[in-house]
């Protein structure tokens, strides 16, 4: 065990008391926050409460059973618990991969970042336990799923240029008839 100089327990001092405060602003802001009011009025929270109600697909808005595990209409995950079975959260998964590469995905960096990490990791994580029996068998198992993801990331690469070009594309609100024209 080494000994601390001076220097080194006068920053060991100065972090733990800015962590005391950091977590004393925290606490604070907990308790005293500001509790925000129900975005409703009582008649719709009665009608939420309503056993005749049936909830709605988050992806096409149409009514399903409570009991459904994936909506009749677009396929999605309909059931909160869909994506903890061992056997349907693979179907649940298969749902988001094909939306990715033929859906409308948003053109954000951060959904494009998340499709090639999640790819990656689903594609090509079921080497990992046969590089541990055997580098031999790692390297061969490793083949198909390379393959797979290579493919995959080109129709999801496909997907977002079919969206660059159609957004490319798309008239604006005046040539479309519905707009404004701007000022000047």
């Amino acid at each position: 065990m080494r000994a601390t100089g001076p220097d080194e327990l006068v920053g060991w001092i100065a972090a733990s008391g800015l962590l005391a405060v950091m977590v004393w602003c925290a606490v604070r802001w907990l308790i005293h926050g500001k509790s925000v009011p129900d975005p409703w009025d009582a008649a719709t929270a009665a009608r939420l409460d309503d056993p005749e109600i049936k909830p709605l697909c988050t992806r096409c808005l149409c009514p399903h059973e409570e009991t459904d595990w994936f909506c009749p209409n677009c396929g999605m995950a309909a059931s909160p618990t869909t994506n903890w079975m061992p056997y349907l959260n693979y179907l649940s998964l298969g749902d988001v991969f094909r939306h990715g590469t033929s859906g409308d995905i948003p053109l954000h960096w951060t959904a494009v970042l998340g499709y090639i990490l999640v790819s990656s990791i689903y594609y090509g994580g079921f080497v990992v336990p046969f590089i541990w029996l055997s580098p031999l068998l790692g390297s061969l198992a490793a083949i198909p799923g390379l393959v797979f993801l290579a493919f995959y990331w080109r129709q999801l690469a496909g997907n977002i240029r079919r969206h660059r070009d159609e957004q490319d594309h798309r008239p604006t609100p005046i040539e479309a008839g519905t707009g404004i024209a701007p000022a000047g």
